[in-house]
């Protein structure tokens, strides 16, 4: 399996035909947490390529189970927040009863504060805005 992983970490994507082939590989590969970790690291690694809205890559992401995806999307959005992980994040937190999003809130929140690319900063204050 590690191979298979490493196959992802590999992967540039350029173009639509690169993303097809991405979708195609991964969708032959098991769902556990290796997989799980080399999507979000792409993710982090392309965050201005065009998965789809939201595209078959990140359906496949949050087909997981809250308790894997959850934790590893929070990680990922601590180390390079996108506009991916943002709208991940928010979709997750409106499939949670309101008294467990206090986690994913501060979040937003420390994005909004830390985060020095403006278009990152707007996506959270605009999806933030759901929850104060």
């Amino acid at each position: 399996m590690d191979n298979k992983i490493n196959e992802i970490e590999k992967i540039n994507l350029q173009n639509d035909e690169d993303l097809v082939l991405l979708e195609n590989y991964i969708s032959t590969l098991p769902l556990n947490k290796e997989l799980l970790i080399a999507l979000f690291n792409l993710l982090e690694r392309y965050p201005n390529f065009n998965f789809g809205e939201p595209g078959r890559v990140i359906h496949l992401m949050e087909r997981y189970e809250n308790n894997i995806y959850a934790p590893l999307l929070f990680d990922s959005l601590k180390r390079k927040p996108t506009k991916y992980t943002l709208w991940m994040l928010n979709r997750y937190l409106n499939s949670i009863p309101e008294e467990e999003q206090k986690e994913g809130i501060d979040l937003l929140k420390e994005i909004v504060a830390k985060d020095s690319n403006p278009e990152i900063v707007d996506e959270a204050i605009f999806f933030l805005q759901d929850y104060l």
